[in-house]
């Protein structure tokens, strides 16, 4: 660890996880409303020193940077607590970009309510994604206000608070030093952080939840937790590809995944691979600025780190091939969990009962849009009027030329389910929903990622221009096919 001090004592140490190494994007905000006030500055994981830069031209700035520690984060941030010059601490799990005039706001409400805690409201791009404090259910955390509108009037008024934030806490070093440290046991620093929110309340101390200091979130949040995966695990009832001979196919599988959001990309990619008949090609675009691990970057052939519309993106990918070579294309989302064997039960049930195009159902405890996706028990597929756009959905070549490529005048997809409808009914192409098969998509809310008056603006006036069927006329099933 290393430390650099100038002369002043700072009034407050900012203590942040930095595991993404995105602090710089962050790093103006905190300086922006303190020109008058010292404060103290510690980054842990980051590699190198991105707030250097206002040494020469703001000595108020006090730095120390903890670099390439192997030590868990919650111990480092004891060490550097127990050594901080502040008379506050700020901690943050993550690199957080602050808005508005920060510090006023958070030390004047320390003063008018009396609190020795005080959490703040955490968005990722328009939505809120923690108002104050989170909950911890199943080994998934849920924050108070989640998906709401940041200008939402329930979640914007000064309140005592019974949890803690699991992102940025507000204490003063007097607190500290009388409540002690994060608990050594606890290896994960947003778990940490809870636990000593619910320290400090359990102890008497006051927490206050201040929704006009408002946190940008900007680093990814904590990977899905594995076990929670196979929990949510779906399963075939019986493998029927085994039973009957199973034709070679040559199937291209297109996806995006988004880095800084929990995702499931790599055990998608890795089951979409495992298949006994088939010759497959995977390609993958990245859509964040987090680094992508060597697993991810062996299927990821666009890097964008900016957002762009998903149907531009797959255009995009899809120019690289000669559509010709396939059987089938499929189009995944990174945010669904899939059955093991899926893929050859799945195209082999497709190719068998003659889908052009074709989804997989949706199991029950999944986020379902249109009741007719979700899984039907004890049957084997349905005919059906409509297909969704995702989470994953699979054309056969015959079909090609139908839907491919996407009309981008509607470039999120919303309205090509309903035109779908109408060409594949209009040239007597059957297409369908797949209940053996089926994929669980509750990872990440839907409509989180884009702007829901947007898309529907799009959709609008695509459907102006094309042939289609209201959703009452695509939401049919013209067979049910049991087992």
């Amino acid at each position: 660890m290393e430390s650099n001090y100038y002369q002043k004592t700072p009034f407050i140490t900012l203590i942040i996880n930095d595991s993404h190494g995105i602090i710089e994007s962050c790093a103006k905000s905190y300086i922006k409303a303190v020109s008058e006030h010292p404060i103290e500055i510690t980054i842990i994981g980051s590699k190198g020193n991105p707030l250097c830069q206002f040494n020469s031209s703001d000595s108020i700035i006090y730095m120390n940077v903890a670099q390439d520690c192997n030590d868990p984060v919650p111990a480092l941030m004891n060490s550097i607590a127990s050594q901080a010059k502040g008379k506050f601490l700020l901690f943050m799990t993550s690199p957080l970009e602050i808005k508005g005039k920060w510090f006023e706001s958070l030390i004047s409400c320390l003063t008018s309510t009396g609190a020795e805690g005080v959490t703040s409201k955490i968005i990722y791009r328009n939505s809120i994604v923690e108002a104050g404090y989170s909950l911890l259910e199943d080994g998934t955390w849920i924050g108070y206000g989640e998906g709401a509108e940041p200008t939402d009037p329930k979640y914007n008024f000064i309140n005592s608070i019974e949890k803690s934030s699991r992102f940025a806490l507000l204490i003063s070093k007097r607190t500290w030093n009388e409540v002690g440290r994060f608990d050594d046991h606890i290896k994960n620093i947003q778990l940490a952080l809870f636990d000593l929110g619910l320290k400090l309340i359990s102890r008497g101390y006051k927490v206050v939840y201040n929704p006009f200091c408002t946190f940008l979130l900007r680093s990814a949040p904590p990977e899905f937790n594995e076990k929670k995966v196979e929990a949510l695990r779906p399963t075939i009832p019986f493998y029927l590809s085994h039973s009957e001979k199973s034709i070679k196919k040559k199937i291209l599988i297109l996806g995006v995944y988004l880095t800084e959001k929990s995702n499931n990309a790599k055990d998608i990619i890795r089951l979409l691979s495992k298949t006994q008949y088939h010759e497959v090609k995977q390609e993958w675009a990245a859509i964040g600025k987090n680094r992508i691990d060597e697993e991810l970057e062996n299927y990821t052939v666009l890097k964008l780190a900016e957002p762009k519309p998903k149907f531009l993106l797959l255009n995009d990918m899809l120019q690289r091939h000669n559509l010709h070579l396939y059987d089938y294309i499929i189009i995944s989302d990174d945010d669904i969990i899939l059955p093991f064997g899926f893929l050859d039960e799945f195209i082999y049930l497709q190719d068998k009962h003659g889908f052009y195009l074709a989804q997989p159902a949706r199991t029950s405890n999944s986020y379902i849009d249109h009741p007719i996706v979700e899984k039907q028990n004890g049957i084997l597929a349905r005919q059906t009027m409509y297909v969704e756009i995702g989470p994953l959905f699979s054309i056969h070549r015959n079909a090609f030329n139908v839907i491919l490529p996407f009309d981008v005048s509607s470039p999120m997809g919303w309205g090509y389910g309903n035109v779908w409808s109408h060409e594949f009914h209009s040239k007597g192409l059957k297409m369908g929903i797949i209940d053996h098969t089926p994929v669980d998509h509750s990872i990440r809310r839907p409509v989180e990622n884009y702007s829901w008056k947007e898309a529907d603006e799009q959709r609008k006036n695509y459907l102006s221009k094309h042939p289609h069927l209201k959703l009452e006329e695509c939401f049919r099933v013209l067979e049910v096919i049991n087992y």
